[in-house]
């Protein structure tokens, strides 16, 4: 049969009990205090005034159990702590932890944990994940940093990051799903890289800011046109015979179709010789340069032709009467047999300008048909050359 148990203070009173096999139940109305004896341990519970006053402490050393959905609270607010049939616990006011490297842990072993750091922040334990699922999800702040990780995995956001006003700092690797729009700054750390999971590095900017591409930049799929390789076409008609062993004077032989040639005719006889002269552009580099030569024969013979090319650089102020450099030719170039079949040889060899090129130079070549060199047996008609230099600035500026 189960029993009741009624507490009742009163000024002709000072104290009620009730005794147990192990346990006492003592009122003190004085003290105003619930005092629950369990064993050798005590506690101490305030007991309220009929104004709802009260003094004292409730301390307990097993465990304290309400109802189902029941609350626990203050005077003023019952209902703070609203625990659930199924232990949910909610609040119905803040929650303070008012010290220094407060931790709030996550899991059944505390796998996750977000701590305090003192004037700072709250840290996230490096080793987990932040996951933002919604695309409409926003991170604001208004301190100069938003977002600082300092991981050494992967930072995985497979939705937008959206409407950072500030600057986010990642020093582990970022790796988005989604979209990152920011309003103010992305900052890598020095000599850092930009790139995709296959090309890491394909964007790379130095200490002092200058970008640096391992790939072909583009603009709307197309080519951006960078400094690197460049071609000059000089035709047979630029070019003139030199006035001692000089090739035969400009021609123009007309076909029974299509085009007619401005051609130079050169002998197999004898080496001969034609000039032309080049102002590069600014952007050029100074460097030696390379060419092919277009030319064709009139007979049917297959032998081969060569072509060899030397120049010299010339200055503000610089003696013309200078010495061509060493002439370098390309692998003679064998005819097909069929008149009038254009030929193209192979790229040269790298050709070193005598002098000391500078920028807007006068460049002057030579270009010769060495018969020491091929044994093609008529004449070989140069109807011009391709060269080939190297730029390493944007422009000419």
């Amino acid at each position: 049969m189960a029993k009741l148990l009624k507490l009742r203070g009163g000024t002709t009173s000072q104290h009620s009990s009730f005794t147990g096999a192990d346990r006492e139940v003592t009122v003190d109305t004085d003290k105003e205090t619930l005092v629950v004896h369990n064993g050798s341990q005590a506690g101490g519970y305030p007991l309220a005034r009929a104004d709802g006053t009260g003094v004292g402490n409730f301390t307990i050393t097993g465990n304290l159990t309400i109802p189902d959905a029941g609350n626990i609270g203050s005077a003023s607010d019952p209902n703070a702590i609203a625990i659930g049939a199924d232990g949910d616990v909610t609040l119905t006011q803040d929650l303070e932890l008012q010290h220094d490297a407060a931790t709030l842990s996550f899991g059944a072993d505390n796998d996750v944990t977000l701590t305090h750091v003192a004037d700072t922040g709250l840290l996230l334990n490096s080793t987990m994940q932040l996951q933002f699922n919604d695309a409409s999800q926003n991170i604001n702040a208004p301190s100069a940093t938003v977002l600082d990780i300092n991981a050494t995995d992967e930072i995985e956001l497979n939705a937008t990051l959206a409407d950072v006003n500030a600057n986010l700092d990642v020093s582990g690797t970022y790796t988005g799903g989604g979209l990152m729009t920011t309003g103010g700054n992305i900052v890598i750390p020095n000599a850092g890289n930009i790139g995709s999971a296959s090309d890491t590095d394909a964007l790379a900017i130095s200490s002092g800011g200058v970008v640096n591409f391992t790939q072909q930049p583009t603009v709307s799929s197309a080519a951006v046109k960078v400094a690197g390789k460049e071609t000059m076409w000089i035709p047979a008609a630029a070019m003139y015979p030199e006035t001692t062993s000089g090739c035969a004077a400009l021609a123009q032989v007309e076909l029974s179709n299509g085009p007619e040639l401005k051609c130079l005719d050169f002998d197999a006889s004898s080496d001969e010789n034609a000039q032309f002269s080049v102002a590069f552009p600014k952007s050029w580099n100074e460097g030696t340069i390379t060419f092919k030569a277009y030319f064709t024969v009139s007979g049917t013979n297959t032998g081969d032709v060569s072509w060899a090319l030397s120049g010299v650089s010339l200055s503000d102020n610089g003696d013309l009467n200078t010495a061509f450099g060493t002439a370098v030719a390309p692998a003679a170039k064998a005819h097909s047999g069929t008149s009038g079949d254009l030929d193209i040889t192979a790229e040269s060899g790298a050709v070193t300008i005598a002098g000391s090129p500078a920028a807007e130079d006068l460049c002057i070549f030579r270009i010769m048909r060495d018969v020491s060199a091929d044994d093609q047996s008529g004449d070989a008609r140069l109807l011009g050359i391709k060269l080939y230099f190297t730029t390493d600035a944007a422009n000419d500026a």
